[in-house]
């Protein structure tokens, strides 16, 4: 019975991890997604300023 309880803890740790990785990772994505639509943003309007 001991085990199990251990073997599901196991499980579930294992699990909350990857689903934090798979989380971090996609804010990655999503911070770089941010930074490149403001630095694009940043370009045009500089380019409308300096015409």
């Amino acid at each position: 019975m001991e085990s199990l309880t251990t073997g599901v803890i196991v499980t579930l740790a294992l699990t909350i991890e990857r689903a934090q990785m798979m989380f971090i990772s996609r804010g990655l994505l999503a911070k770089a997604c941010v930074l490149r639509l403001l630095n694009a943003r940043a370009y045009f309007n500089g380019l409308i300023f300096t015409h």
